[in-house]
């Protein structure tokens, strides 16, 4: 488990740049960068990825990885 409790000073300590990659056909490749806060709960990065992507929520499935990972992480509790 991460923690990223942190003494936020700013709006720059508080948000990360994250990298949404589309895998569904009508959109697959399209890559989008958005800064979010790091207290954004994963049913609201799917409400985001729903308007990015023109997916409903049900049918998405998100996951993350860093950059130098190989393995990807399912984030699969809302």
């Amino acid at each position: 488990m991460v923690n990223l409790k942190k003494e936020a000073k700013n709006i720059a300590d508080s948000s990360a740049k994250v990298e949404f990659i589309s895998e569904v056909e009508a959109t697959k490749g399209k890559t989008l960068t958005k800064k979010v806060l790091l207290s954004m709960t994963v049913q609201s990065m799917k409400a985001l990825c729903s308007k990015l992507f023109k997916v409903d929520v049900l049918d998405q499935k998100l996951f993350y990885r860093q950059p130098e990972d190989v393995q990807e992480y399912p984030l699969d509790e809302d």
